[in-house]
């Protein structure tokens, strides 16, 4: 069957039942082609051609082929690619209809919660959901940094520049510094797309959050401590704050040009 045949059977099915994929992170777009072309098409599998073409004649939606390609280098199970006449198919799996069901909860509702008991999944399993819907280059501001810090920056992998602003050093930090600055020499070595810096005014930095181009990201407690006590982090799409949003990325560039480079 043809791409055209595919989005012509889709076009015709009500998909009011399925996310919306505007709203989901380019991964998940990919899995919600690959979800309701099983399910509305009964067509197993396709190629990250297929999906790219899907989701720009159905959605409008760019998203390229090598994009997807990359992106299920690191599904896991959540896919199951096939090899058929010097082409790779890509299935849907189970797990991969509860991606879908995660991040559409997340964009929905806009909040996750951390209640302190699960220091060690939260940050490894339920903040990477968020990490996931933000689009393209991140500006993230904390008043606070340490060692914790780089365990969660991590998170958002080396595929995109990420610009970490703060200026105040942890106390359990200084009681060890040149252990700290250890770890910042590793850190800095293998991800050399994030960069950190000092500002000189820490009375102006209080609240902690991320700037991405699609949505607000707030978090409650500390990046360099997150999920180790009670927090929530809300996710503030776009449209909910298109009237600051440019407003607040100029103050962070001016501050940005105002500070240091973390040494």
């Amino acid at each position: 069957m043809s791409e055209e045949e595919i989005a012509d059977i889709l076009r015709k099915e009500n998909l009011s039942d399925y996310p919306d994929p505007t709203k989901l992170s380019p991964l998940a777009q990919a899995f919600w082609i690959l979800e309701v072309v099983k399910d509305k098409a009964k067509i197993k599998r396709v190629t990250a051609k297929t999906i790219s073409f899907l989701l720009s004649e159905l959605k409008e939606i760019d998203l390229k082929e090598k994009t997807i390609i990359r992106a299920f280098a690191r599904a896991g199970n959540k896919i199951k690619p096939f090899k058929e006449g010097g082409e790779v198919y890509y299935e849907i799996m189970a797990s991969g209809r509860e991606f879908i069901k995660e991040r559409a909860y997340i964009s929905e509702n806009g909040v996750l919660f951390f209640t302190g008991d699960n220091s060690w999944s939260d940050p490894n399993k339920n903040f990477p959901k968020v990490i996931e819907m933000l689009q393209e280059d991140l500006c993230i501001v904390d008043p606070f940094y340490g060692n914790g810090t780089f365990y969660v920056l991590e998170k958002f992998g080396k595929n995109r520049k990420i610009r970490f602003l703060s200026c105040t050093l942890g106390n359990e930090e200084k009681q060890n510094e040149s252990k700290f600055t250890i770890n910042l020499q590793r850190f800095r070595k293998e991800f050399k797309n994030i960069e950190i810096r000092k500002y000189n005014k820490p009375y102006e930095l209080h609240d902690r959050y991320i700037i991405a181009k699609n949505a607000l990201v707030v978090i409650g407690h500390g990046i360099k401590d997150l999920a180790s006590k009670e927090s929530f982090i809300i996710f503030l799409p776009e449209k909910l704050v298109t009237g600051f949003l440019p407003k607040l990325k100029k103050i962070f560039d001016e501050r940005w040009k105002k500070s240091t480079k973390l040494t």
